[in-house]
């Protein structure tokens, strides 16, 4: 396996003291880290043109990093793996071998996947707790952000992925150091929120030099780019002022998510009988709830609208989740669970067919009616849209929903994004569209649910099929974790 280079070890170092005692403890009794790893979806860019080598190594270096920090071995954690990660996970041996998985690369913009009813056994039988990069494309809460409708789209563009419907699937966001969210961190419902991973200050090679991108350049044909890639534009092709240093700060989400990935993967190696389901749901549950800090030029105002309490007392927000992960405070939680013997189970409830409202000049409504009593832990709606449109540019620009409305049957009412599969108006049955967050936590499941859909202003798809699921857990063992809500 690479080692980490001199730099890695400098700043491991200088970083915590303490730390290197337990490092050398751990070594001395030599503990079996958890197998875990950080893939790198293997897009066109990696295949054809590298360019997402420095970023894949880097993000798993930081997984190594944060793995030894915390005074265990990273033997366990491979080289980077490139892989298409998104596509046949029922197929992949990555859910069967590795306890974490996190992956940063956005999915193939053509991915279709199978839906939840089907991919629920498979991430029933896992035991692995997935995470992924929440994105890069800035949040309204930094109010110089001013995007145009293209962009604006594009501020909370998600594609359902396999991931989606996982029991236990993490999405992270970025913050700062001094406890505010990154401006750069997507608005798309992270879980929680961490430190971004290059705050440590080196860079590992992570930029690519401006011969490397040239001699990349050579093979780059414009018609068999992207249109993201078009969106660069030359911005893809110049060297970044940080290229070649040794140290520097890199920003990216791409990069809490691997440092999450090694908070969870030495707790798991430290608590071996705790469960993904156990490791998920205490992980949400040390965030740091409503003490996120908002800065003096950050809209308050903006990022109290998105804020809600649900009726267990969680705090939850569009935009930071559940807010700063604690990794001392997730110890904590899973060290009760241990001294008490518990353990979360999993359930997949499938609600009786939604059905639909469709008022004039109103939102669309499509209520759910659940019967099994559990504790919900991620809520996933999927839903068909039946075009009235030829026009694809209509229909996104007025018909398709950025966000909807969940409402559960104790009447937490949570605005979410919704994530798409690659649109296509030759698909009799519409465009499929899916929500999932974990933001009813500990809530009862049974009664009705109902998911509010905004009107278009002209050219409205109809409403199509709609299914609602929710991965569950008992209600005993999470109420002794959750302190009584409301």
């Amino acid at each position: 396996m690479k080692k980490l280079s001199p730099i890695f070890a400098a700043v491991a170092a200088l970083a915590t003291v303490p730390v290197m005692a337990a490092e050398a403890t751990a070594e001395a009794t030599a503990p079996a880290t958890v197998p875990s790893a950080h893939i790198e979806a293997m897009t066109r860019l990696v295949r054809d043109y590298r360019f997402f080598h420095h970023h894949g190594q880097s993000a798993r270096d930081i997984l190594a990093w944060r793995v030894q920090l915390n005074g265990f071995s990273a033997a366990a954690i491979p080289p980077m793996i490139d892989d298409e990660s998104y596509r046949d996970i029922e197929k992949s041996p990555y859910i069967r071998d590795f306890k974490i998985l996190s992956t940063s690369a956005i999915p193939d913009p053509d991915l279709r996947t199978s839906d939840a009813a089907t991919l629920a056994p498979i991430w029933a039988a896992s035991d692995t707790v997935t995470m992924a990069a929440t994105g890069n494309m800035g949040n309204y809460v930094c109010t110089d952000k001013k995007q145009t409708v293209d962009e604006w789209r594009l501020l909370f563009w998600q594609r359902i992925t396999p991931y989606t419907f996982a029991d236990s699937f993490m999405k992270v966001g970025a913050a700062e150091l001094d406890g505010t969210i990154s401006c750069y961190s997507s608005e798309n419902a992270p879980d929680l929120l961490y430190p971004q991973g290059y705050a440590q200050g080196f860079c590992n090679d992570y930029y690519m030099s401006q011969n490397e991108i040239d001699a990349m350049r050579k093979t780059v044909r414009f018609s068999t780019m992207t249109p993201r890639e078009r969106m660069m534009g030359d911005r893809l092709f110049v060297a970044h002022p940080d290229a070649g240093k040794q140290v520097c700060n890199i920003e990216g989400t791409s990069f809490s998510a691997p440092n999450v990935n090694g908070h969870l993967t030495t707790l798991r190696t430290q608590f071996p009988d705790a469960t993904d389901m156990d490791t998920y749901i205490t992980a949400l549950l040390a965030a740091s709830q409503d003490t996120l800090h908002i800065a003096p030029d950050q809209d308050a105002d903006y990022f109290n609208t998105h804020s809600a309490t649900n009726a267990r007392g969680l705090h939850y927000n569009m935009i930071s989740g559940f807010g700063l992960y604690d990794p001392a405070r997730h110890a904590q939680l899973l060290q009760t669970m241990k001294t008490s013997g518990q353990s979360l189970s999993t359930r997949f409830i499938q609600a009786a067919k939604g059905a639909v409202n469709e008022p004039d000049g109103a939102d669309r409504t499509i209520t759910f009616h659940v019967n099994e009593n559990a504790a919900a832990v991620r809520t996933i709606v999927e839903f068909r849209l039946i075009p009235h449109s030829t026009s694809k540019d209509d229909i996104l620009e007025q018909g398709l929903p950025t966000h909807v409305t969940l409402v559960s049957p104790s009447g937490t009412a949570m605005r979410l994004p919704v994530a798409t599969e690659p649109l296509s108006l030759s698909d009799a049955d519409g465009y499929r569209m899916a929500v999932a967050a974990p933001a009813f936590l500990g809530e009862k499941t049974d009664g009705v649910w109902t998911l509010r859909l905004p009107r278009g202003e002209f050219h409205t798809p109809k409403i199509g099929h709609a299914a609602l699921y929710i991965w569950g857990t008992d209600n005993a063992t999470l109420n002794r974790l959750i302190p009584a809500g409301p």
